[in-house]
């Protein structure tokens, strides 16, 4: 993968929002020499989509099998799958440098020989092979056709990006794992190689390829480079540089082309490193879009509206992101008491009740009173508009005189509010 870095910018419409970017990086704590990416490079294979040469000498790939390339080199555990190399690229070459990222899907632990292959430069006497033994814990060089295992300190692990790098000086080869140097350097053959043919993911064991499946890469490689000079131990740790960013983001945002929450691994090249990392963990907090009613009292205003409708809210929630808020606001409407009936069985006013909202409106109590004081109605509990249980001009079970009633009511409104109403009412026929 290919990626320059650019200064984080907080989008126009975040601005005023406090979900920015948090960002750490870490860095190696040792200081490194400046490298020259391209100082005696013979191939550089970047896997943007292809196997080609990226530094224009020509010595493209060809994949075979199942092996793919989308932003990184997809090698399967088959027979069959692997990229070949022109063979000119390592054939009669003296002191030499290879490296390149690799990432290992699963480890070959079965069969004969279980090994995950890297590089393979084929000749009669396997002139040059380097690979991981996860059942000895071991990297395993083979170089003009005598084999030797240097001992890892720690296990690697599956899914995980390593910085693989191998240099070959006066007759002495060292392998290097994200910037260290594994064991010592190893005595080798201090010869030119005799190469005849340069394989990626496999072992191949015969001119016209022969491979096994328990021998392949079973993972990826990325950012292959050929050098033919040595990296010396402060270019090498330069150019397996590694940083760690932590960057959060709110949900529909992007960041460097990411949008989804988890962690990302990305290649480029740096002032002082030819082949930084950088491990991204991206945290995507949820914005909110959420839709629900709210009463309020007349006067009453909420969130700057005073009036019945619908209204959209853009807010930001707790984790600062832009939060979508579609309220229905509904203004408690006053009860309407009428100040004369008629009940006599016409159909039209025959019973007093109180009108108004029955959403939630409740009239607690309505107690209806002569010119005496006596009370001769009594509800509770009644919603506002119910014709079937209001007053119906009776007392006793005998029709109540004609004259003027006076009528209490306790209602609480949707709002909250409690209130005492208090009126009074003609009774005629």
């Amino acid at each position: 993968m290919r990626f320059t870095l650019h200064k984080i910018l907080q989008p126009s419409f975040l601005r005023h929002s406090p979900c920015l970017f948090v960002c750490f990086i870490l860095l190696p704590t040792a200081s490194y020499t400046q490298v020259t990416c391209d100082s005696l490079l013979s191939a550089f294979y970047d896997f943007q989509g292809d196997v080609l040469d990226q530094t224009g000498h020509g010595h493209h790939g060809i994949l075979t099998g199942a092996a793919t390339v989308e932003n990184v080199l997809n090698i399967p555990a088959d027979q069959q799958s692997a990229v070949v190399l022109p063979n000119e690229l390592l054939h009669e070459v003296m002191d030499f440098t290879v490296a390149c990222r690799v990432k290992f899907h699963a480890f070959q632990v079965s069969g004969a020989d279980p090994i995950n292959i890297i590089i393979n430069g084929f000749s009669d006497n396997n002139a040059f092979v380097i690979g991981y033994r996860k059942l000895a814990n071991i990297v395993h060089l083979t170089f003009g056709g005598i084999g030797t295992d240097v001992p890892l300190n720690t296990q690697l692990v599956e899914n995980q990006w390593y910085c693989f790098v191998f240099t070959r000086s006066d007759g002495f080869g060292k392998i290097y794992i994200d910037g260290e140097i594994v064991g010592s350097a190893i005595p080798i053959e201090n010869s030119p190689l005799e190469i005849d043919a340069l394989v990626l993911g496999q072992d191949q064991d015969c001119l016209a390829g022969c491979f096994a499946s328990n021998q392949s890469l079973n993972g990826q490689l990325d950012n292959l480079r050929i050098f033919q000079r040595v990296l010396s131990d402060e270019e090498v740790g330069s150019f397996c540089q590694t940083s760690s960013i932590k960057a959060t983001i709110c949900e529909g945002e992007k960041y460097e082309g990411y949008e989804q929450a988890g962690e990302f691994t990305d290649f480029f090249e740096t002032a002082t490193a030819c082949d930084s990392m950088r491990v991204l963990q991206l945290q995507v907090n949820p914005t909110l879009d959420s839709s629900f009613t709210k009463h309020i009292c007349e006067n009453e205003t909420f969130l700057g509206f005073q009036e019945t409708g619908q209204y959209r809210i853009v807010m930001q929630n707790q984790f600062g992101c832009d939060s979508i808020l579609n309220v229905n606001l509904v203004v408690s409407q006053k009860i309407y008491a009428p100040n004369s009936f008629s009940p006599n069985a016409n159909g039209i006013n025959d019973t007093f009740l109180l009108f108004g909202p029955t959403s939630e409106t409740i009239i607690l109590k309505l107690q209806i009173f002569d010119r005496w004081g006596e009370m001769v109605f009594e509800a509770e509990n009644v919603l506002p508009s119910d014709q079937t249980v209001g007053w119906d001009g009776t007392f006793n079970e005998k029709d109540a005189q004609i004259g003027i009633y006076a009528w209490m009511a306790l209602v609480r409104f949707p709002c909250g509010e409690t209130n005492l109403l208090k009126g009074d009412l003609t009774l005629f026929r």
